[in-house]
């Protein structure tokens, strides 16, 4: 479901982020992460938060269908927050908010460039055979991600979620987070299988999308500055 709908509002969208070339958003992709990696300040990264937001509102992207996406990283970058809240829990909530914001990051950039598109500029300078190994992650993510959610609605309609019973429902969370390792080995082989009987020989060939750069490709780029203003400037805060 996910696959299928990142690939159509990449692909229909009309916003001048979708207009743009794929390098101009992944420049600016990487200075959003490289800022947000720079930095633990909790009003810096919330700052961020909101200018993604943003992005995603003049995009024109649906945050309330896709935003969801961002609470896996912030579930599994809650466990090395525990570990940092004894130390301080400033940090630790900003371990949370680090991965939400990086998470958001990402998904504004695959909403307004099809991923061929982002994978023909890394075959540039990549070997083959990791470009294809991007393309079979991309594609399992948002399908594990499916299977994740059609699991714990199966688990709970099954009476496997109990409001009470943390001990309970952390066993069964276990148990699920194994069905879904299982799952994600068999997948993995039966798509190897299936690339072998199509005659994968260990480099799938993509096209490079064709363009000059325009006013869209400049305000991405100032935009890019604005943030590397923001992480080299001393904040007073």
């Amino acid at each position: 479901m996910y696959l299928a709908y990142f690939d159509y509002i990449s692909n229909n969208g009309s916003s001048p982020f979708h207009k743009a070339l794929p390098l101009s958003k992944i420049i600016l992709s990487i200075f959003m992460l490289i800022f947000i990696i720079s930095t633990v300040n909790l009003i810096k990264l919330c700052i961020m938060l909101i200018f993604v937001i943003v992005l995603f509102l003049v995009a024109r992207i649906p945050l309330g269908r896709i935003g969801h996406l961002a609470i896996y990283p912030a579930i599994f970058s809650a466990i090395f927050a525990l570990f940092k809240i004894g130390e301080s829990k400033a940090l630790a909530l900003a371990i949370v908010l680090k991965s939400v914001d990086a998470a958001l990051v990402m998904l504004f950039l695959f909403s307004t460039t099809p991923y061929i598109q982002i994978l023909s500029l890394f075959s540039v300078f990549m070997p083959p055979i990791l470009v294809d190994i991007f393309i079979f992650t991309y594609r399992t993510f948002f399908i594990l991600v499916d299977s994740i959610a059609n699991t714990l609605k199966s688990m709970r309609l099954r009476g496997g979620y109990h409001r009470l019973g943390l001990g309970k429902n952390l066993a069964n969370m276990a148990r699920v987070l194994g069905v879904i390792i299982l799952h994600s080995f068999e997948m993995s082989e039966r798509m190897y299988r299936i690339y072998m009987l199509r005659g994968y020989n260990g480099g799938i060939k993509i096209g490079r999308a064709k363009g000059n750069m325009g006013l869209n490709d400049l305000m991405l780029l100032s935009l890019s500055l604005l943030i590397f203003i923001g992480m080299v400037m001393t904040w007073k805060i």
